[in-house]
């Protein structure tokens, strides 16, 4: 029997990476939808490993790096059993960070199994997912801001249908930030934009509603990272490639409106980058990361090559009862529990599964790997290393520096 006619594998695929875009948490109405999307990409490997053809060629690269990472998983999960039994804490904990870690490797392992011979542009598909994500976003912000919805509202509603609450701030009066964590996907679909690729949006009639769609996101995550991040991104990219005299006269018109509204809404903007940037509650924000640090580097202090092992945490320190093994500085926390032994792993494996295929190293492949330098250093204050997000990190990168590698 032809699998290929029982079982649309690139649509399996596209199904997973429409998810991967549109849900922050891996939940939609209650239902865990991170277990649907394990289930639809085993099927797809299992599907694939039917088809003896040239296309379904397994990845050794992945193969091997796939099982280094397990082999840090289960020495940390033993690890941490021992000292959390020693150090009488919570084997929830343990569990918990073992499971998701597990699935996490799997899902990606699953993904990058194969040489993909084909070109299916999965992430375009991630690309809908979160751009139907951010337009949702953009409605509901402008229905808390003449007062149809209040917040509260949006926020039940978040967590009935996603499962997920997002970071929110009043900026001014009503106007409200709303970050969630898909967000991250800003910068790998920005660097796409701005190298004007046009493998992954082909489709030129919604490139434009797409484009202003994600801008006018990324302005209301009203996140000093992304700001910054794609702000660097953008300045790079001038160096990359040709600007065209279109595209001159498009960033001269757009910075000269920029300068008009400021001018004419100098006092509210003032307000909003106070607000955002010199707050109390943003000093608040800062001063808890710096406590964790000083925490978290003691206990690395103690068992700094292999760490403390998987579900450990910081007895006198913990910042969620539902998950005490994580912090926002999740590199450092990542390294208390792991060592440096297992950080540097992980840190290759990523490396891997995003710049796996590169065939030749240029200029435009330099800049990729910048901007994903940059995702990595946003897990350094924030715990977005093993979200859903980052599997589509990954996939964009992969899929991207294949195109600009040929």
């Amino acid at each position: 029997m032809n699998v290929k006619n029982s079982i649309d594998l690139d649509l399996v695929k596209k199904i997973f990476c429409f998810s991967l875009g549109l849900l922050p948490a891996g939940v939609f109405i209650k239902i865990p939808a991170l277990y649907i999307l394990f289930f639809l990409i085993i099927l797809f490997s299992f599907g694939a490993l039917l088809q003896k053809t040239n296309s379904n060629k397994i990845n050794l690269i992945n193969m091997l790096a796939f099982l280094s990472i397990l082999l840090v998983i289960i020495f940390s999960y033993i690890n941490g059993t021992v000292n959390i039994a020693m150090n009488n804490l919570s084997n929830y904990s343990l569990t918990s960070q073992f499971h998701l870690l597990l699935v996490n490797a799997i899902i990606i392992f699953s993904f990058f199994l194969f040489e993909d011979k084909k070109r299916c542009n999965y992430a375009l598909y991630i690309i809908y997912g979160y751009t139907l994500l951010c337009f949702i976003k953009l409605i509901c912000i402008s229905l808390i801001s003449f007062k149809v919805i209040t917040i509260y509202e949006f926020q039940q509603a978040n967590k009935y249908i996603l499962g997920y609450i997002p970071v929110m701030q009043i900026i001014t009066g009503s106007l409200v930030r709303v970050q969630y964590m898909n967000d991250i996907l800003l910068l790998p679909i920005f660097s796409l934009i701005l190298l004007n690729s046009n493998t992954l949006l082909r489709l030129d009639k919604f490139k434009t509603v797409i484009v202003l769609i994600l801008f006018f996101s990324w302005v209301f995550t009203f996140s000093r990272f992304f700001f910054g991040a794609i702000s660097i991104i953008t300045f790079l990219s001038l160096f990359v490639r040709k600007i065209s005299r279109k595209e001159k006269f498009f960033i001269f018109v757009f910075f000269i409106l920029i300068g008009i509204l400021f001018l004419w809404k100098y006092d509210l903007i003032y307000k909003m980058v106070e607000t955002r940037f010199f707050s109390v509650e943003n000093s608040g924000s800062d001063e808890i990361r710096s406590i964790q640090f000083s925490y978290l580097f003691e206990q690395i202090k103690s068992m700094p090559l292999f760490g403390a092992g998987l579900g450990y945490f910081v007895d006198g320190y913990i910042r969620s009862s539902f998950t005490p093994y994580s912090y926002e500085l999740q590199w450092i926390s990542l390294t208390m529990q792991l060592g440096f032994f297992g950080v540097i792993v992980y840190f290759i494996y990523f490396n891997i599964m995003a710049f796996g295929k590169i065939k030749k190293i240029s200029i435009k492949t330099l800049f990729l790997y910048s901007s994903f330098t940059l995702v990595i250093l946003a897990s350094f204050t924030n715990p977005l290393l093993f979200s859903i997000s980052m599997i589509g990190v990954l996939i964009i990168f992969n899929e991207e520096v294949c195109f600009s590698s040929d």
